[in-house]
């Protein structure tokens, strides 16, 4: 069981590098809300600044990173930049699930005492209670037969056994809200189907979850909301069934069209280690100063305006979009 629900709301998120040609802007002052008991998919290509904001968030971003924006979260409102307070927010208000479950495991440790680490130091607990939560809470996340995964090493674990392992770590200090970057990513499709059914039981129980993904696919199966990146920028939000039914944006609809390709291919390869398809042309380069919108060059329905100012959002069909392509108030 979660923590009580709780609401998060993200204002002018920004992350910008010292480049040597300029300042690197990975995230370019979005704003989203992540309601209670609710799943909100951030998507988009491999430098969209999808996995920047999810650190910045948690207060991992490189120490050279410059952030900007507040988050408020229930009743209380934190600046960005203050990585000391995002800590304190870690483990208990919120659970973090990467894409290489491996990264967070030690391989010399046994899974049961990494698991019941977690509850001795963040729930106090006697080592013999401890232990016995970690088989509970590797059962509650589906793991089979717990009480022996819990002494295998990392090694001896599929794939799709660390993540659940991962998972379960996450929840140990009873998070609201759990941050998920590509949790589905090296997973085989019906492995991946089991985490996200996991995921989704948790969403079910009360819990927020904020997932990052490539995959739009993905993202219209598990969200409730879609939030749609490009060059740092939110391109397209709104309702997931609107998305699914019609995305606005060119690149949204790029997306859809490169996930349906992904798909349509899963059962004669291995879907999980081929790579995402390109779109035509290059996102912008890092430190790149981009006139107009970011996405015109390789857009076919690029006009005028599109490479001379950048677009605002404005209200359209149900969502937000930030395109020319549109008109609706801003």
């Amino acid at each position: 069981m979660s923590a009580a629900p709780l609401s998060l709301r993200i204002d002018d998120l920004a992350v910008r590098f010292a480049g040597a040609r300029g300042p690197v802007e990975a995230v370019r002052g979005i704003s989203f809300s992540l309601a209670a008991g609710s799943v909100t998919a951030l998507v988009g290509e491999s430098g969209s600044g999808k996995s920047a904001s999810l650190a910045a968030l948690l207060g991992l971003a490189p120490t050279d990173a410059e952030i900007g924006g507040t988050l408020t979260i229930g009743e209380r409102t934190i600046a960005l930049a203050d990585r000391a307070s995002l800590a304190g927010l870690r483990g208990t208000v919120f659970g973090a699930v990467f894409q290489d479950p491996g990264a967070s495991l030690d391989p010399m440790m046994r899974i049961g005492d990494q698991v019941a680490e977690l509850y001795r130091t963040g729930r106090r607990l006697g080592r013999a209670d401890a232990a016995r939560e970690a088989v509970a809470a590797l059962g509650r996340v589906g793991l089979p037969d717990p009480a022996l995964r819990a002494r295998a090493y990392p090694h001896m674990l599929s794939g799709g056994q660390k993540q659940r392992v991962a998972i379960a770590m996450a929840l140990a200090g009873n998070p609201a809200i759990l941050l998920a970057d590509e949790p589905t990513t090296a997973l085989d499709p019906t492995v991946q189907a089991q985490v996200v059914a996991l995921l989704g039981s948790l969403v079910a129980a009360g819990m927020g979850l904020l997932i990052v993904s490539h995959d739009l696919a993905l993202a219209i199966e598990i969200a409730d909301r879609i939030i749609v990146l490009y060059a740092g920028r939110i391109v397209e939000e709104g309702p997931a069934e609107a998305i699914a039914r019609r995305p606005l944006h060119p690149y949204s609809q790029a997306l859809a069209a490169a996930s349906l390709a992904f798909e349509d291919g899963a059962d004669t390869a291995d879907a999980a280690d081929r790579p995402f398809p390109e779109l035509p042309g290059q996102a912008p380069a890092p430190g790149e100063i981009i006139q107009g919108c970011a996405f015109a060059p390789r857009c076919a329905a690029a006009f005028e305006p599109c490479r001379e100012r950048t677009p605002l959002p404005i209200a359209h069909d149900s969502r937000r979009v930030a395109c020319h392509l549109y008109p609706g108030e801003a």
